[in-house]
């Protein structure tokens, strides 16, 4: 089941999204649980009341909180950088510090069931393997860690650290093993790192900051690829977020 979030203060509009849900779901089969919401406050509040969703339609302009507010509430507040967000906007132009919140995509009013048929299947291509695991040995243990909760892997003295939101794990073993393994959203930065990229909070040419404030260098053989990979998302959202 994907559990679905719509915000908008505009109660049509989210009418409209949510009906165009339903018949995504009526017609596939896929499971949908669809909250509606019409301000970003009453959003936000239920998130901090430890309620999750894997994907949101949210509108860019708002009264009081707006969504690009809200986006960085959920990155920055609520450190959530596996929620995806779809903006609702009738802007033709798009601001720089979207970046930082790194929306999956961008939907233009009006609203249609194609572009929203279109913004779930990118959801299932992209991020239905998110929740899978990890497995790996260690201590003559068999472990599994959610690939949405690894921050990094890193090759150091013939293993192989995983850095995750709240743990540090290692294992005897080789990266380029453990690479072969990884999703789409996993970029290897250099030889001894591999980081997912949705824990990115800032991307220079040479390094990466994440989000647990670590700079990671970025090799000068592999400069132009993440650039490339990260620049690949930026232009899925909508936007061209690099100079």
């Amino acid at each position: 089941m994907i559990r679905i979030a719509i915000v908008d203060d505009d109660e049509k509009l989210c009418s409209k999204i949510e009906q165009s849900l339903i018949a995504y779901r009526e017609t596939t089969a896929i499971e949908l649980d669809i909250e509606l919401f019409y301000s970003g406050e009453s959003f936000y509040h239920f998130l901090t009341s430890e309620h999750d969703f894997e994907l949101i339609f949210l509108d860019i302009q708002m009264k009081s909180i707006d969504g690009v507010e809200v986006g960085h509430l959920i990155r920055e507040k609520l450190n959530n950088n596996i929620m995806q967000i779809v903006y609702i906007t009738s802007l033709d132009t798009r601001d720089r510090e979207l970046f930082d919140i790194r929306p999956m995509s961008f939907i233009a009013k009006p609203i249609s069931d194609s572009k929203i048929f279109k913004a779930l299947e990118i959801y299932l291509r992209l991020y239905t393997n998110t929740k899978k695991m990890f497995d790996f040995v260690a201590d003559r243990q068999h472990l599994k860690i959610p690939y949405d909760q690894i921050i990094y892997l890193q090759s150091a003295d013939k293993k192989v650290i995983i850095q995750t939101k709240d743990n540090m794990f290692s294992y005897y073993g080789k990266l380029s093993d453990a690479v072969n393994k990884l999703p789409f959203q996993f970029i290897c930065v250099h030889k001894s790192f591999v980081i997912n990229k949705f824990y990115i909070k800032k991307y220079n040419y040479d390094n990466v900051v994440m989000v647990n404030n670590e700079v990671i260098s970025i090799s000068k053989s592999n400069q132009r690829n993440v650039r490339k990979l990260l620049m690949q998302d930026s232009i899925q959202a909508g936007e061209e977020f690099f100079s």
